[in-house]
């Protein structure tokens, strides 16, 4: 826990005889009477508790704005080391005279002029550090894609294992009135609406990340924080990057990256995979090109795993559609719900529950089957729903009774 006891009065909040003021009003500013912290309460309580649990004493924070929340990072958690930077040049007088008078200059150091994309700028910046790896990284900065990304890179492997890369305001793509207030007034909405890609790119590749849980030990999202918690992987600072743990797939200029589906790779046409073209005389005895349906014979094309399917001739509407999971899989009609793991790695659990299965005898006892997958994955569960008779992935292996 912080040693600064907190006093909360509705948006305000003192610590150690320092009063706060919790506003999403950029027009208030900090004063030697206040700060002012730019954030919502809950976004401010959820970066407390976070502080908290961790006991973090080596606190980066990327985006000082009117250093409110530095201040009160300072005086709340008593931190061993807290570098705050921030691309804007002109100093915030209250925290500086604020950091002098506490005597807290040899622990509290708030740089200005540093791009969080800039690995140089950035380095100089956590001298102060030392070698020593870091608890914890809050990312209020710019709010962009390749910004943050670049801060990711540089600064996660320098976290402990355990320690936690926390990125706020993610969501900021998803608001309606922020998106108004850009189009209406860019300036005024820099903050809000930063433009560019979506920082939700970024907080899938991080999730995606999670499969090698020994780099990216676990992904937390809520409205308010990614958190990334780092694994007990020995990640090398200066050629870590991100892409090279979520990102499997080849890159566009590689021979071996396989086309898609219904491309033509001639380039000539792409035409889909169920047509081919010909060609045949027009009217005038030129060439018009003409698609053509295969006939269709007897047997059908068995269901390709992911793909809708059909069965007894019913349409969508009657039957709905469903995903094949084995080759020649019926549909089925289920839900799945999704648990959040626990820490760790974990045995993810498929129960599948009571169902009438589609070939089962009339008056026959439904079944009832379990099965373990080795995953990182949350629990899954199926709600009643038909079950297939078909075998499903080969992934799953009977659990021990």
């Amino acid at each position: 826990m912080g040693d600064g006891e907190l006093t909360w009065d509705g948006s305000r909040l003192r610590v150690d005889g320092t009063e706060f003021l919790v506003a999403v009003f950029r027009g208030d500013l900090t004063t030697d009477e206040r700060f002012v912290i730019w954030k919502t309460r809950p976004l401010l309580e959820a970066s407390l508790r976070l502080i908290d649990r961790l006991g973090a004493k080596r606190i980066v924070e990327l985006g000082i704005a009117q250093g409110g929340s530095a201040a009160l990072f300072a005086l709340h958690a008593r931190p061993d080391q807290l570098v705050a930077v921030d691309l804007a040049t002109e100093r915030i007088g209250p925290l500086d005279r604020l950091i002098e008078t506490r005597g807290l200059g040899d622990r509290v150091h708030a740089v200005y002029g540093v791009d969080q994309s800039d690995r140089d700028a950035l380095l100089a910046a956590l001298a102060p550090m030392g070698p020593e790896p870091l608890d914890l990284v809050l990312d209020d900065a710019s709010h962009r894609y390749d910004e943050t990304l670049a801060s990711f890179d540089l600064l996660f492997p320098r976290l402990r294992p355990g320690g936690v890369y926390a990125i706020e305001d993610w969501d900021w793509a998803h608001h309606d009135a922020a998106a108004d207030l850009a189009a209406a007034d860019p300036e005024a909405a820099a903050g809000w609406w930063p433009g560019g890609t979506a920082l939700t790119r970024l907080a899938f590749e991080l999730t995606l990340a999670t499969a090698d849980p020994s780099v990216v030990r676990s992904v937390q999202i809520d409205r308010h924080l990614v958190r990334v918690t780092r694994g007990p992987a020995e990640l090398d600072p200066n050629t870590f990057r991100l892409h090279d743990h979520a990102c499997a797939r080849a890159p566009p200029s590689s021979p071996t990256r396989p086309e898609p589906r219904g491309r033509d790779p001639t380039g000539v046409a792409a035409v889909g995979p169920r047509r081919q073209r010909r060609h045949r005389h027009g009217p005038d005895g030129d060439h018009e090109p003409a698609l053509q349906r295969p006939a269709r014979t007897s047997q059908p094309r068995p269901a390709r795993r992911g793909e809708p399917v059909r069965r007894g001739g019913l349409g969508h509407g009657e039957q709905g559609a469903a995903l094949a999971i084995g080759p020649h899989a019926p549909p089925r009609r289920a839900r799945i719900e999704v648990t959040p793991p626990t820490s760790g790695p974990s045995e993810s659990t498929l129960t599948r529950c009571p169902a009438a299965t589609p070939n089962a005898a009339k008056g026959a006892s439904p079944t009832r089957t379990r099965a373990t997958v080795a995953t990182h994955s949350p629990t899954l569960r199926r709600t009643p729903g038909a079950i297939p008779t078909a075998p499903t992935s080969t992934m799953v292996r009977p659990a021990s009774r």
